[in-house]
């Protein structure tokens, strides 16, 4: 099957379960969590059937909702020229495990992969600078994260719930660290932060915390 998923950006699906997403600019926006299935993804008859997905180059950035509860997602591949992710484009699924992020991606949006319970790792690219608010909240998996020095803002919640953490490290060119930012990151046990600009209750609730470096 197949269809158009933006102005000038199109998607198949094969039998195996792997969606293609192919053209340029970015896709639409949509609203995966009504009962009006006009305004849900396009691919929405199929949801569950699909395991993979692969963005091709010329794709600059995935709307809002356009994955959320693609609960048998495990497996995707995104190409240099994207450079946003929207809000919630990735929330609930279940089954992914890992991420890589590609160097071209300067934006995360709000909600982006909140409640990816399974998310273990994600490998971030060197040219990313906002991660937004519960971009990662309720990942109780996600551990070992390294963030490229490209980075300037963490908005609020962003890890929030984020138990499986237990170190973090903040790079000097981060210029806002939003509020419970790391809330209640039950394991986090070291903060290093190379920078002054840290909101209140960054890391209120993270009862394990042992060591705070500031530099």
């Amino acid at each position: 099957v197949t269809g158009i998923c933006g102005d000038a950006a199109y998607w198949t699906l094969d039998r195996e379960g792997k969606l293609t997403i192919a053209g340029t600019g970015t896709t639409y926006d949509v609203n995966d969590n009504i009962t009006d299935l006009t305004e849900a993804s396009p691919w929405i008859y199929w949801k569950e059937s699909i395991n993979t997905l692969i963005v091709e180059e010329g794709i600059t950035a995935l709307g809002k909702d356009l994955f959320r509860g693609h609960h048998n997602l495990a497996n995707v591949t995104l190409p240099e020229s994207l450079v946003s992710i929207g809000s919630q484009t990735f929330r609930d699924c279940a089954n992914l495990t890992y991420f890589c992020f590609p160097n071209g991606l300067k934006t995360i949006g709000h909600m982006a992969f909140y409640s990816c319970d399974n998310l273990k790792t994600v490998t971030f690219g060197n040219s990313l600078e906002t991660i937004g608010r519960y971009s990662f909240g309720d990942c109780f998996s996600l551990q070992g994260i390294v963030f490229p020095e490209s980075l300037t803002t963490i908005e609020s919640d962003a890890f929030r719930n984020c138990d499986a953490l237990t170190e973090v490290t903040i790079p000097q060119n981060v210029t806002y660290l939003g509020s419970m930012a790391f809330y209640s990151c039950n394991n986090l046990q070291s903060v290093y932060i190379y920078n002054q600009f840290v909101s209140s209750y960054a890391f209120s609730v993270c009862d394990n915390l042992r060591t705070v470096v500031l530099s």
